[in-house]
């Protein structure tokens, strides 16, 4: 949700491809998303995203694309050819375009610029997600919180672990190290 409010934000038309329509609007323009901005793709099943996903990606023409997979079964999903992955990474690799795929387990293998595997931290006697069980005035959410059983999701603790990264896919703190090296270099010549 993030990543999409951040470029909607920026005024960058989005695309969200919704695996198996689970996608919430209510709880992303909560979350900052502007929805004027987004276009929701709702599919039914894996094929209908990887469709409308290559019809997007090769149109063109979006700051971000997202392919939400989450829902889908992972022994579903792994059967999904890497030709296909291929097509969407070429898609975009010279264009703008930000085409983040979003799965329970990485299967886009070598085709993925970056792998991240986030998960809630082990911790004892608490739990990873937060709920918000009640709305306090004036605030946006009110009207969610007359169903008696309402609850929203007020955030968690996650951690994130770089799992592979591409070659010339550096991270700021990489670029710095580069140009110091780079600049090391340039002192030892004179």
């Amino acid at each position: 949700m993030a990543a999409l409010a951040s470029r909607t934000a920026n005024a960058e038309a989005c695309a969200l491809v919704d695996g198996r329509d689970a996608f919430d609007p209510h709880s992303a323009e909560l979350a900052g998303v502007e929805l004027k901005r987004l276009l929701w793709v709702r599919c039914r099943n894996i094929d209908q995203a990887l469709r409308a996903t290559d019809l997007l990606l090769q149109g063109g023409g979006f700051g971000m694309v997202a392919l939400d997979l989450g829902d889908i079964p992972p022994e579903t999903v792994r059967y999904v050819p890497l030709n296909a992955w291929f097509r969407f990474r070429r898609a975009v690799e010279d264009t703008p375009t930000i085409f983040m795929v979003l799965e329970q387990e990485s299967n886009a293998k070598t085709c993925a610029s970056l792998v991240l595997r986030m998960e809630a931290p082990a911790t004892a006697g608490r739990q990873a997600a937060e709920w918000c069980k009640t709305g306090s005035s004036g605030d946006r959410v009110e009207e969610f919180f007359r169903h008696p059983y309402a609850c929203l999701f007020d955030g968690a603790a996650i951690r994130a672990e770089v799992m592979r990264m591409q070659s010339g896919f550096a991270t700021e703190a990489q670029r710095a190290q580069r140009a110091q090296r780079a600049q090391r270099k340039t002192l030892n010549h004179r």
